[in-house]
């Protein structure tokens, strides 16, 4: 009886309490057991949390979003380097100019100034340089000496019947001038006889030593390339040698190449350091073998390969090259030859 008695009042406060809440807001009661039933929110692509509905404006049509309840648009992922069709291709490789896989290209970059041609072209410039200045100083002094006598001539005496030139500063003027032009004029003298005999003794000394003892087939120059058979630029001198013939460094250096690099077949190139401010380099192609190896110190004349005919060759001979700041010159004023033709 007394337990039927309490059943009946707890039924009566669960229900009095449900419909005074439904009464004070009719709406929450929907709200709260929709709340209760919200499913967890999935993650969007971009791994960020989806916006709830109860979030979106649509969820409350009387009242305006605020900008912190709009919903987050996540932007789509872009494709990956990996997912994009042209990023996933592979480049093929550029084949070498010989067509063999594997080949090193060749080592040298040419510079934008004006290549040293010959190892005295400097001084013959500045002779040249000199003589024009000793030209025009001469002009100079002999019209100041010129205009010193016509000044001379409108001068007054003195009681002792010389010029008084203190007074005038036109003659003044004209003296420093031809004073200077004559001091300066003994100077360049002096350093024309000594270009001049530089030149003169200088022209039969070499700065680099034949890497092999053989006469010159094929001179610096453009000619009808024997390979390729077409006319174009021959950079270096081909020398006649035998092959297995040792080849010998030109001056001392370090190996800065030493591979098969296309047309050059077996190359290797020293540099010997600066001239002038550019770079010294000499190479030397179509070896059959190759005695040293890059960063190798090498002293002038000692063994570095053998002459062969590897590369764009039609005989065993050696090229040689001499390079200055990365462009050919011709290698006959180096090692104190006479251009040959090539």
């Amino acid at each position: 009886m007394r337990r039927a008695l309490v059943a009946v009042v707890v039924a009566a406060l669960i229900t009095g309490t449900a419909v005074a809440a439904e009464a004070a807001a009719p709406g929450d009661v929907t709200a709260s057991v929709a709340a209760k039933k919200k499913p967890k929110p999935s993650p969007s692509p971009s791994g960020e949390e989806s916006p709830s509905p109860s979030a979106s404006p649509s969820a409350s049509p009387s009242a305006s979003p605020s900008p912190s309840a709009a919903p987050s648009v996540s932007p789509s992922p872009s494709p990956s380097p990996s997912s994009s069709p042209k990023a996933s291709a592979r480049p093929s490789p550029k084949p070498s100019p010989s067509g063999e896989p594997g080949e090193k290209p060749a080592p040298w970059t040419a510079a934008k100034s004006e290549p040293i041609l010959s190892p005295f072209g400097g001084l013959a410039a500045r002779l040249t340089d000199r003589r024009s200045r000793a030209e025009y100083l001469a002009e100079v002094a002999d019209r100041a000496a010129g205009d010193l006598a016509t000044a001379a001539s409108a001068l007054p005496t003195t009681p002792d019947g010389d010029l008084a030139k203190g007074g005038d500063p036109r003659w003044t003027a004209l003296s420093h001038v031809l004073t200077a032009a004559r001091d300066e004029q003994g100077e360049v003298d002096a350093e024309i006889s000594g270009l001049s005999y530089a030149l003169a003794h200088g022209a039969n000394r070499r700065l680099l030593t034949l890497p092999v003892s053989a006469p010159v087939s094929s001179g610096f120059g453009a000619r009808l390339d024997p390979y390729y058979h077409r006319r174009q630029p021959h950079e270096g001198l081909d020398l006649a040698a035998g092959p297995g013939t040792e080849i010998h460094a030109a001056a001392p250096g370090r190996v800065v190449f030493a591979a098969r690099s296309g047309g050059y077949g077996l190359l290797t190139c020293l540099d010997h350091g600066r001239f002038r401010d550019q770079s010294l380099w000499t190479c030397y192609a179509h070896q059959s073998k190759i005695g040293v190896a890059a960063g190798d110190e090498v002293t002038s004349g000692q063994a570095i390969g053998e002459v062969g005919t590897t590369g764009a060759s039609t005989g065993p001979h050696l090229h040689f090259e001499v390079r200055v700041g990365g462009n050919a010159v011709d290698p006959a004023p180096w090692l104190g030859l006479p251009s040959a033709p090539a």
